[in-house]
């Protein structure tokens, strides 16, 4: 679906809540190079709806964030974002280029002010050792764990900020599992509850068969 001149990719939204109630949905454009450089459009951007005013408006990308937009290689992602040590939330703009995660988070939305807080090679943050995989997908989860998918099947995290479980001020991704889209350039993450969880209060769980 078209808003402005771009596409918009309305299956990986980030959503926050609004102080006053409500909230506000963000997502991302598509970048591909069939604009030209007289068009209001031609970079990417960000698109916002706020529930509790009803108004829209566009967010522009960061400046050095459309260093290389045109790339093929190039990937983006907007994330809802979670600072641990003081609590706040915003969003983020991650850029996956070249093997090189560059992450953004928003300071100030009428201003459209962001802030970069991370700039790493893969294999710096520890996602391979001698042969290079592809980069087959990315999300941010919880906040601030960046969930990465490789393209030989391996699913690992890496969080966006300092860890405050440990004094080590060198990060590196950890390996959690695998995943079954051998192959595939792009995977997609879905994040979903466990339907076996504890019930609330005075509910009766179903009896299993």
């Amino acid at each position: 679906m078209m808003v402005g001149l771009r596409s918009i990719d309305f299956g990986s939204p980030a959503y926050l809540k609004n102080e006053n109630g409500g909230g506000t949905i963000y997502f991302m454009s598509d970048w591909n190079k069939y604009l030209t450089k007289d068009s209001p459009f031609y970079w990417p951007y960000i698109m916002s709806y706020n529930f509790g005013n009803s108004i829209s408006r566009f967010l522009k990308i960061p400046r050095p964030a459309r260093k290389g937009v045109l790339d093929d290689n190039c990937k983006f992602g907007v994330f809802k974002f979670r600072d641990p040590e003081c609590g706040t939330e915003s969003i983020c703009l991650i850029r996956l280029m070249k093997l090189v995660f560059s992450v953004w988070v928003l300071t100030d939305v009428d201003l459209n002010t962001w802030r970069m807080i991370m700039k790493a090679r893969s294999k710096a943050m520890g996602l391979y050792e001698d042969s290079r995989p592809t980069i087959s997908g990315f999300t941010v989860m919880n906040g601030n764990l960046l969930v990465i998918a490789t393209s030989d099947n391996q699913l690992f995290t890496y969080t966006l900020t300092r860890d405050l479980t440990t004094s080590s001020n060198v990060k590196r991704a950890a390996k959690i599992g695998s995943h079954d889209q051998c192959g595939r350039e792009d995977v997609c993450f879905y994040s979903y509850s466990n339907t076996l969880r504890p019930c609330g209060h005075g509910e009766l769980p179903l009896p299993l068969q």
